[in-house]
């Protein structure tokens, strides 16, 4: 995955994982949101450093989880 790719990736999926993390970070964390935010995309960027990314639905799936 290169920089352009994580680009991509993030602007097609923010939603998604933004919903996500409201959904299941407890409101007394909310502080925290952006923060696992970064989060989610790092480890993103690192597991697929290697590897070919994930498309579509499966993307939206991994980055859930």
């Amino acid at each position: 995955m290169n920089d352009q790719e994580l680009a991509r990736t993030i602007e097609e999926t923010k939603e998604t994982v933004l919903r996500a993390i409201h959904k299941n970070l407890p409101a007394d964390l909310f502080a925290l949101v952006e923060d696992v935010f970064q989060e989610t995309y790092l480890r993103l960027y690192l597991h697929f450093s290697e590897k070919e990314v994930i498309l579509g639905e499966g993307l939206h799936k991994w980055l859930y989880v």
